[in-house]
């Protein structure tokens, strides 16, 4: 676990190797670019919202597709996912402590989230954030929901399955 955010966005430099591109906002914090450079990922900044958009529109709406398919999922399995648009999908929690067994237990299933407690987000709001790209196939998105029930089985989050009715 990391104290700040500054610290966070260092440890991405271990995802960032030679070959990498990444595409930043120009607003983008400097962290962020530090763990680039760390990371030694060729550095490409943008206007607010111009590269990808514009030169690669498919791109956007495959993020957003595959970020509809997995909120779906989460919520057909009783996670509060709220009500966003975005790549990034949240699991609502509330108790930082529950937010936080969570995230171990994603860990554990082997799907990488951001865990956010207080102070980063007001107190009972804690959530577990999935950060979807256009690159996360339908396998991998399956994949990550499957890990999200089994976790949330395990926790209590949502509720076990009922056995099928026979006869």
């Amino acid at each position: 676990m990391v104290t700040t955010g500054y610290q966070a966005n260092l440890a991405l430099s271990a995802l960032f190797a030679p070959d990498d591109v990444l595409f930043t906002d120009q607003g983008v914090h400097a962290s962020l670019l530090d763990a680039a450079r760390l990371g030694q990922a060729e550095l490409r900044r943008f206007r607010h919202n111009d590269a990808v958009i514009r030169a690669e529109p498919e791109r956007r709406q495959r993020v957003l597709a595959a970020a509809r398919r997995l909120r779906a999922d989460l919520t057909g399995l009783g996670f509060d996912t709220g009500l966003g648009i975005t790549p990034a999908v949240p699991i609502r929690v509330g108790e930082p402590l529950v937010c936080m067994r969570l995230w171990r237990e994603l860990l554990n299933e082997g799907v990488f989230t951001g865990a956010l407690v207080p102070p980063a987000v007001p107190d009972g709001t804690a959530l577990i954030r999935i950060g979807v790209t256009a690159a996360h196939s339908d396998a991998q998105l399956s994949r990550i929901a499957e890990a999200c029930e089994k976790a949330g089985r395990r926790l209590g989050l949502i509720p076990a399955r009922r056995p099928a009715l026979t006869g």
